[in-house]
Order: C-alpha cells, then sequence, then structure tokens
C-alpha cells in the first residue's frame, strides 16, 4: 500500500473520531500523522522494520494503526466507527467548507443527516439563524452543494492514472481510451477498448458484483468508480481513433476525408491525410491539426525537455522536504536546476517565513548549491495582499532570483475588485510568476473571479510569467488558456508546488496539460537553456 492510501486512512480516522466526540489533542494526532507519512521517503522500509515509533509524530497506538492498514487496508477500530455514522452523513463531508465541527452542530440543532435534508434546510432558511452559520454561510453551502453533485463520481488525473494501473493489472487485452488516455483534468468514466478477446468472454470472466453487458459494452464499478469495456476486434485501431480525441478532434480529422476500415496502426489515420500522428493527450480540437499539418508537432514541449521547477516548499514553511531532499529527487529525474519559493509571512497558516527567515534561506540555498554542485535559485511565493502589495520591502525582494505572486485569500471579491488587486501586483517589478492564476481546486472548489485575457496582456507588458500549476488538484492555468498565452508572448512555467521532494515528479501532469494546449518548448520556461533562465532573471547582476 502507497504512503498516499495510508494518509487518506489516517485523516479519515481523524475525522471519524472527531465527529464521535473524542479527545482533540488524540484527533490532532491523527491528523499530523496523515501529513507526517507523506513525508517519509522511506516509508515502505520503516512499516515493515516495525519502526515508525521512531519518527516524531507517530506513537505506539497509531504505529500499530499504520501496521495493521498497510497489512490488511482496514482496522478494526476504523471499522467499529464507521458503523456509529450512515454513509449519508458521512458524504456531508465531501462538501466543500462544511466540516466535523459544523456538521454536527447541524446534526444535533436540524436534525441534518444527507444532503438532501441539508438542501431542504437551506429552502427553508434554516441556517440564516443558526449559531456559527448565517445567510452569508448559507449561501456558500448552497453553492457548495451545486458543485459537489456536480462533480460527484469524477476523478483526478492522477486518482484515474492509478486505478488504470490497477485494471491493467487485473484485466489483460484492453487499452485505455477516451478521458483517461487523453490524460484529461478530471476523468467521468474509466474506458477501455478490448483488442483480440471477444467481449463475450472477457465479460464471463468479470467478477465485478455489479457487472452489466449493455451490446457492445461491460459495465461495473472497480473500487466505486464507472468503468466501461468496448468490444474491439475488428477494426480495432478505428475504433481506438474514434473512442479516443475529443468530438471536435474527430470531426475535424473527418473533414479532411473517412476514416478507413482495417488499419495496422492509428499512426496511418494521420499518415493519409498528411499529418503528423497526433498523440492522444493533444486530440483536443483546440489547434493541433493546424499544427501538425505544418508538421511541428515535435516542436511542442515533451517530458524530456524539462531541466527543472520554481514553485516548491521546504520545512521551513509548510513543506515535509528539506533542501536537500529535493536536490536528491530533482537528480534523480534528470532536473538541471531547482527552484525554492517557500510561502511569505503573511502565510501564517503555513509557516510563511519572516524577514530574518528568508534572509538565512538565501544564504543557505547560495551555499547548499556550491556544496552539491547543482543549480538552485532562491525564491519566495508571496501573498498577494488584498490592496496588491507583496509581502516584504523591496529591499529584501531585490535578494531573490524571482518572486511566486498568488492569491490565498479574499477569494470572493467582485471580479473588477480582484482585477485591480492582481494587475497591480503584476505591475511590482519583483513579481516574475502569477502562481496558479485561476485559483481552483479542482473537484474542491471554483476558482475566484479573473479575465485571464487581461492578466496575460498585463503580464506580457512586464515581460513576465504565468504558472501551469502541476499539482493534479490544481493544473492551473488551464490548458485552453495556453494558444493565447503563447500569442502574446507570455512564457509559461510548469510548476509542482511541490510540499514534500517526492512531489517534484507533479510537473508531469503539467506536461501533459501542456502537451493538450500545444506549448512549444521556445514558449515553456522549464525547457529553456540554464542561461537562457540565468538572464530572464537577471542572476549575474544580482550576484555582483
Amino acid at each position: 500500500m502507497k504512503k498516499e492510501e495510508v494518509s487518506e486512512y489516517l485523516k479519515e480516522m481523524a475525522t471519524l473520531l472527531e465527529l464521535s466526540g473524542e479527545n482533540p489533542f488524540k484527533v490532532k494526532a491523527y491528523y499530523d500523522a496523515g501529513r507526517i507519512v507523506l513525508s517519509l521517503d522511506d516509508f515502505d522500509g520503516l512499516v515493515k522494520e516495525k519502526k515508525l515509533n521512531k519518527i516524531k509524530g507517530i506513537g505506539p497506538s497509531i504505529s500499530e494503526f499504520i501496521y495493521t492498514i498497510y497489512e490488511k487496508g482496514s482496522h478494526p477500530t476504523l471499522e467499529e466507527l464507521k458503523k456509529k455514522f450512515n454513509l449519508e452523513f458521512l458524504e456531508l463531508l465531501k462538501i466543500p467548507n462544511l466540516g466535523p465541527k459544523k456538521l454536527l452542530t447541524l446534526q444535533k440543532e436540524l436534525n441534518i443527516t444527507s444532503i438532501q435534508d441539508l438542501k431542504y434546510a437551506i429552502y427553508e432558511n434554516r441556517l440564516v439563524n443558526l449559531s456559527g452559520f448565517g445567510k452569508k454561510t448559507q449561501d456558500k453551502l448552497k453553492e457548495a452543494i451545486k458543485f459537489y453533485e456536480s462533480v460527484k463520481g469524477k476523478l483526478l488525473l492522477n486518482e484515474a492514472m492509478a486505478l488504470e494501473e490497477k485494471i491493467l493489472k487485473k484485466y489483460e487485452g484492453i487499452y485505455p481510451v477516451g478521458q483517461l488516455r487523453r490524460r484529461a483534468q478530471t476523468i467521468d468514466c474509466l474506458e477501455f477498448l478490448l483488442k483480440e478477446i471477444p467481449l463475450e468472454n472477457f465479460a464471463g470472466n468479470l467478477k465485478e458484483k455489479d457487472f452489466v453487458l449493455e451490446g457492445e459494452v461491460a459495465k461495473f464499478n472497480f473500487e466505486g468508480y464507472s468503468v466501461k469495456i468496448y468490444k474491439g476486434g475488428e477494426n480495432f485501431y478505428k475504433k481506438l481513433f474514434e473512442l479516443t480525441g475529443s468530438k471536435e478532434h474527430i470531426e475535424k480529422i473527418e473533414e479532411l476525408g473517412k476514416i478507413d476500415d482495417n488499419l495496422s496502426s492509428e499512426e496511418e489515420i494521420y499518415e493519409r491525410k498528411g499529418l503528423d500522428f497526433i498523440p492522444p493527450e493533444m486530440r483536443e480540437g483546440i489547434g493541433e491539426i493546424e499544427i501538425a499539418k505544418r508538421h511541428l508537432i515535435s516542436k511542442v514541449v515533451d517530458f524530456k525537455d524539462i531541466l527543472g521547477a520554481f514553485h516548491n516548499h521546504t520545512i521551513e514553511s509548510d513543506g515535509a522536504s528539506k533542501i536537500e531532499d529535493y536536490i536528491k529527487v530533482a537528480r534523480e529525474i534528470g532536473f538541471k536546476f531547482i527552484g525554492i519559493a517557500d510561502h511569505s509571512r503573511t502565510a501564517k497558516y503555513a509557516g510563511g517565513l519572516e524577514k530574518e527567515e528568508l534572509l538565512n534561506q538565501i544564504k543557505e540555498i547560495e551555499n547548499l548549491s556550491k556544496e552539491n554542485n547543482f543549480l538552485i535559485f532562491s525564491g519566495i511565493e508571496s501573498d498577494i495582499l488584498l490592496n496588491g502589495n507583496l509581502d516584504y520591502e523591496d529591499d529584501v525582494l531585490s535578494l531573490l532570483d524571482y518572486v511566486v505572486g498568488s492569491i490565498h485569500s479574499s477569494f470572493n471579491l467582485s471580479k473588477e475588485e480582484q482585477m485591480a488587486r492582481i494587475l497591480k501586483a503584476i505591475s511590482n517589478k519583483h513579481l516574475k510568476i502569477f502562481g496558479h492564476p485561476q485559483g481552483r481546486i479542482l473537484l474542491g472548489r471554483k476558482g475566484y473571479e479573473v479575465d485571464i485575457e487581461k492578466v496575460l496582456e498585463k503580464l506580457a507588458e512586464g515581460k513576465k510569467w504565468i504558472e501551469l500549476n502541476s499539482n493534479p488538484l490544481r493544473l492551473d492555468l488551464d490548458f485552453s488558456f495556453i494558444p493565447l498565452a503563447q500569442s502574446l508572448n507570455v512564457p509559461v512555467c510548469i510548476n509542482p508546488d511541490a510540499h514534500i521532494s517526492n512531489d517534484l515528479k507533479d510537473v508531469f501532469y503539467g506536461v501533459w496539460m501542456a502537451r493538450k494546449g500545444i506549448l512549444f518548448k521556445e514558449n515553456c520556461v522549464n525547457a529553456w537553456d540554464i542561461e537562457k533562465i540565468k538572464e530572464e532573471l537577471n542572476y549575474y547582476e544580482k550576484r555582483r
């Protein structure tokens, strides 16, 4: 079992304990353990050698809980706690901004035990006069329920890829199609195509409880998510093509001529139409066919082109890894540099660095870069304050190689107010990268009100970069804006927003998105020559 899965079990245990009115210190211990587990590089070894209790913050009882979860996939205490609450009640915890404390209040005061109960209570305005709620909170919950119901059953890309790996191990002779093969931002259904095995034979071997055979499709749930297996056989490559591309992509290809039967490969489809082969992730219908006509597909950024990333957090703020840990992982994945951008002082909730702490970190980065013979840029993720200012004074910001400016608060401003705030921040001479520019959490919350076109125009004026945050929860900038960024000559910087060293690898989710948006290497900061990056950051000038 992966440490990410164990961490989720620990969080679930903490939540159930909190709902049960357990000691707050015990609840916090489980929440903290969930975070600590993610930071352990040798998690598997520590579990197998039963040495977890040597890790600060993980005591004997939590160690025993983890060992049992790791070996058996569950724990008796966890299962007992689950029995105390019905599934409809626990589903309420999935509503954004509705934590255990608020949920207990709703249960106690209004007897709310399901989403339907909550919807009716909101309809009746019963939360308006409820202590700790009020009209503003009621309106937010109303929108949160709508959002939750619109994304229910969907998967993040990293979650879908993890399930894809399990399904392909369990069932032979199937190939991913649809959103999964295109590496969509979120996935509605896990879809596969059989190549040679008759669907009836495949269906006969299925052991899934809710399996249904409907015509040429086998349907079932896998770990709670919808799966479809399509009949393959004759005209396999034509079906693979038709089940992979977006509707827009397929229509544009068909405009160039009929898709032949009995193909020997997908490549043939594109070759016969005088096009470069268009990889699955690029088949979105937003310009890839024109690029393929001009034989420029090879100019689009690829995984091998990525030399490093700038937006990474350490133990100095809310990260769980040291700079040395990042250097180690960076070398393993072939990076030539990294950047460190911890949270700024306003982000108290995330252990933001005070001025002296930041100055000390700048020196530490310089020393570690020399000691390890590895290029490390010094940066900061500065909160964009309500008035559009950045954290710290000019004389401090001028010592950094770059500043990532991001919004972490006041999401509910009007579009006009939010844009005034953002444009002022971008005008600051020290801001180089505008971070997670839409402020969204996929399947979690909508972003703030923002006019991306105006943002890009302002970034272009100042020769600044826009971030494509590659954390699977964000994937922000949305890939659909990449063509606009390129037309305005705004470089795109793919960043993992890493909080543990292994998260550096999340940069590759961003590459999937960059390829969807047809981002050319020349417009991707991460693929630039190191000397060009240094020149853009005035690296040498700042060190005179």
